[in-house]
């Protein structure tokens, strides 16, 4: 195999390890939220606040190309997000 797709590629394999960490991260972050929530009487999906979330946070994006991709992939990390913590909190987890 080619020496640089080799490199290439352990460099997504590295990449994918730091995401996995900050997956984690993230969903420990999204079990405390949703006993906050559940503590409150607060529901689980909040639409303003995701559209806040990515607003925000495709200010971090300068490939034009891909923040398309991002925004995909910021909704779909958020409903991960919200079917966990409607799992945690035993609600219907149907309009995840």
């Amino acid at each position: 195999m080619d020496d640089r797709l080799t490199a290439l590629r352990k460099e997504i394999e590295e990449t994918d390890r730091l995401m996995a960490e900050l997956f984690v991260r993230r969903m420990e972050t999204a079990d405390k939220i949703a006993a906050y929530k559940r503590e409150n009487g607060i529901p689980v999906s909040d639409p303003a606040r995701e559209s806040e979330n990515i607003s925000r946070n495709l200010a971090y994006i300068d490939n034009e190309n891909l923040k398309e991709y991002y925004i995909d992939f910021l909704k779909n990390t958020m409903a991960l997000s919200r079917s966990y913590q409607k799992k945690l909190n035993g609600e219907d987890n149907n309009d995840a």
